[in-house]
This record gives structure tokens, C-alpha cells and sequence, in this order.
């Protein structure tokens, strides 16, 4: 993504749809339209992608849709959604952004947001609530290489080989040592700026969600 800034420690989801918007405009068609030049059947054609969002990534893709359908869904017209509630809503028309022929999302957060499926967690296992609530929103799992790897890794469940071969070893599910604190080098600098949570709020649920929170 797009650098947040010297000093930013939070940025609102409009930012992050506007940056997913970016992508699409600007790098993703001259990727495609160089890949294409040897094909005059795909030459000056609107291109098509698959978008895989995971996680918080889900949400931009979600409000992005919610905010500018006929952007990306095949419209070539310049009319937004105009029920949408987006406060970055100025585009160049349709017909410059990659349709989207797909979307694929990877534990995605629901269209609800996080706070139902906390409850969850918290009814379901006191624990994991707490590793859950230490290792994200405090950060623990930066410093803490064990929590890390119960978080991210699967923990440190040895697998049928493992006790088999080597009960000493440093690896658990093809995940080292070395590999859990190489993570945590990514996590540290991925979460230098997070998504302004309390903005996010303000912009849930999304507008088609049923009664129990999840796109229907």
C-alpha cells in the first residue's frame, strides 16, 4: 500500500479504498496492457482482475463496492452510486479502472466489523480472547515470539514426523524460529499505522448486511 506518512499512526478506510482505487487506475492496467500487447484481441480492451483481499483488506474491498458499484462492475458510465456516503468521492470515469471479474476473501472481517465476532470469541474462550486482545490491539506479538506463533503459526504443535525424527526441534509446521522473528520484523513495520478504528465504526455495518451482521 501506499506509504501513510511520517509520523501518521492512523488511517481511515476511505484512505484505504482511495488507495485500492489507485492501484487499479494507475498500476494494474499498465501490468496488463504490457502483458497484452502480443495479443491484438486483448489490445485496447478493458482489462479484467481477481481481486484476494485478506483480513481488514476485506473491508476497503467491501466499501469499495458499496461506495462506487458502477466503477468496477462493469458500467462504463461516470454516474456514481448516489446513496453512497464516501467522502473521497471523485474519479475519473469507469471506463479508465480494470473491471473486477472476481473477489476472492481470506478470513475476511465481517461487513459488520469485528464486534460481534469478539463476543464470540470472548463466550467461547477466555484465552484466546486475551491472546487475541494482547497480541493485536496491544501489539504483543511483536515482542512475544510464542504468542506470535499461537496467533499466526498454529502454536507449537510438533507434527507426526517431528515426534517421530526430532522432538528438540526449533520448527513446528514447517515454521522456524528463525521464521516467526523474521514475521515479527514485518509485523513491526506493517503496524507502524494501523486502520483509524473509531472512523471505521462511524462506517459500519455495510449497507447490505443482514440481521445478524454478515453480506447476505
Amino acid at each position: 500500500g501506499t506509504y501513510a506518512g511520517d509520523g501518521v499512526q492512523k488511517v481511515q478506510i476511505a484512505q484505504h479504498v482511495a488507495d485500492l482505487e489507485a492501484l487499479l487506475l494507475d498500476a494494474l492496467p499498465n501490468v496488463l496492457s504490457s502483458s497484452s500487447m502480443d495479443d491484438p484481441n486483448l489490445q485496447n480492451s478493458r482489462p479484467s482482475v481477481v481481486l484476494i483481499a485478506h483480513s481488514f483488506a476485506s473491508l476497503a474491498v467491501m466499501k469499495m463496492l458499496e461506495w462506487h458499484p458502477e466503477r468496477h462492475l462493469g458500467s462504463d458510465s461516470t454516474n456514481d452510486n448516489p446513496n453512497n456516503d464516501n467522502p473521497n468521492n471523485n474519479h475519473p470515469n469507469n471506463s479508465a479502472l480494470p473491471r473486477l471479474a472476481g473477489i476472492a476473501i481470506l478470513c475476511g472481517v465481517p461487513p459488520s466489523g469485528n464486534g460481534k465476532m469478539t463476543l464470540r470469541y470472548l463466550r467461547r474462550s477466555l484465552v484466546d480472547s486475551y491472546k487475541i486482545t494482547v497480541g493485536f490491539a496491544a501489539k504483543r506479538c511483536i515482542q512475544n515470539a510464542d504468542l506470535c506463533r499461537d496467533l499466526f503459526f498454529g502454536g507449537r504443535r510438533p507434527s507426526s514426523q517431528q515426534q517421530d525424527n526430532d522432538n528438540n526441534s526449533s520448527t513446528y509446521l514447517g515454521i522456524s524460529d528463525d521464521d516467526v522473528a523474521r514475521y515479527q520484523t514485518y509485523f513491526r513495520r506493517d503496524t507502524a499505522a494501523t486502520i483509524d478504528l473509531m472512523d471505521l465504526a462511524k462506517q459500519l455495518p455495510s449497507a447490505v448486511v443482514d440481521a445478524e451482521g454478515r453480506a447476505p
